[in-house]
């Protein structure tokens, strides 16, 4: 399909007569149509199957092959079955019009040419062919917002349904045996509701920013902040959840502050998924080394963790909705699949942008760029 401007489109012109054909050359292409040629069925029928015109304008009477032929085939043909088909015909009576109709075509115009009527109905079946294809792009649009909507469903069902199940066991357990129980026991299974609470609010959270993100209802408010100071925030809540995990967090001091255009809530959402997930695959021991840097145009931060690292099919689906990726987490943390894609979403939002580099058996480094400005310039412009 041509990307020719909506008034004009691409049209096939199968004809054996030369006259008609140069006819026709000087109409369509003087309203601005690009027009191919064919001289017989067979080679108008390979024309389309290659090109993919927008419509094809066909000779009934023809030698060898004649227009109903073609057609035909050409309807037969899932390539070109959806290119509309008009028939040029000297023929006028009823029979030959309806057993065209019954081929699939879709109009008839006769010869003699007339011009104002050929570019009309030429331009009509046109605008009809392109509000079809558009159409059909909305279906498919459609089809696949209700999988994923499906999918949501079931996914969000699964992943709440097992530490809700944990929140009502440890609850009738404490109830039961209130009176009796030692505070330490109380404590244990007050430890294991809240920790079962946290993740369905984890769950519910991303489910909810996936709405706001779809919806365009989450609202950036971009100014400059120091991003190492962000950083060193967001390690630092990290670090616990490492430490239990004998794994390290590694980020070198910086005497200098980088300051970066982004939403500050959303910047540390985007930085806390990629840290806790670095600390999430990582196995016990290794460490986990966070980076930044900064040009004239953007502060960087990288990630880089020692974990199982990905393989290339992980690599090129990891930043999609509901993507599940082979790595399992090292503790059993729950995962929802949702984090990486509102992830890129809210980085590409504050004008940013987020890669990833890794191999099986050598970790991954997680990189994200935001477009500097010094509190100056950020001052200035607010002024």
């Amino acid at each position: 399909m041509n990307n020719s401007p909506d008034h004009t489109g691409v049209v096939l012109a199968i004809d054996d007569t030369p006259g008609n054909l140069r006819v026709l050359l000087e109409c369509l292409g003087g309203a601005g149509h690009e027009v191919l040629v064919a001289t017989d069925g067979e080679s108008g029928i390979a024309t389309a199957r290659y090109s993919k015109p927008d419509l094809i304008l066909l000779d009934v009477m023809m030698p060898g092959m004649n227009g109903h032929v073609a057609c035909t085939k050409l309807k037969e043909d899932p390539a070109t079955a959806h290119i509309p088909v008009i028939f040029m015909t000297a023929l006028s009576e009823t029979d030959e019009k309806v057993r065209a109709f019954a081929l699939g075509a879709v109009d008839y115009v006769t010869k003699p040419f007339e011009e104002a009527e050929l570019l009309a109905r030429v331009q009509t079946h046109l605008t009809v062919s392109r509000l079809r294809v558009d159409l059909q792009k909305r279906n498919d649009q459609l089809q696949e917002l209700n999988r994923l909507k499906n999918e949501f469903m079931g996914m969000a069902a699964h992943d709440i349904r097992n530490p809700l199940a944990s929140v009502m066991a440890c609850a009738d357990l404490v109830e039961t045996i209130a009176e009796s129980a030692p505070p330490e026991k109380i404590r244990m299974f007050a430890g294991q509701i809240s920790g079962a609470a946290r993740r369905i609010n984890a769950i519910i959270t991303n489910l909810l920013d996936v709405n706001a993100i779809d919806s365009g209802q989450r609202r950036m408010s971009i100014q400059s902040h120091d991003l190492v100071a962000v950083v060193a925030r967001v390690a630092q809540q990290n670090a616990i959840k490492a430490d239990s995990k004998n794994i390290a967090i590694k980020l070198p001091p910086h005497s200098v502050s980088r300051f970066a255009a982004i939403d500050e809530s959303a910047a540390e959402q985007v930085l806390d998924n990629i840290i806790s997930n670095a600390v999430k695959y990582s196995p016990p021991g290794t460490t986990v080394t966070i980076h930044l840097s900064d040009s004239a145009e953007a502060v960087r931060v990288d990630v880089v963790d020692q974990g199982p690292g990905l393989s290339p099919e992980d690599q090129a689906k990891m930043f999609g909705k509901f993507c599940r990726l082979a790595p399992k987490p090292t503790a059993g943390e729950p995962s929802t699949g949702l984090g990486l894609w509102i992830v890129k979403q809210l980085t590409e939002s504050m004008h940013g942008t987020i890669r990833c580099t890794s191999a099986l058996g050598q970790g991954s480094t997680f990189t994200v760029t935001w477009p500097a400005r010094p509190a100056a310039s950020a001052a200035a412009s607010a002024a």
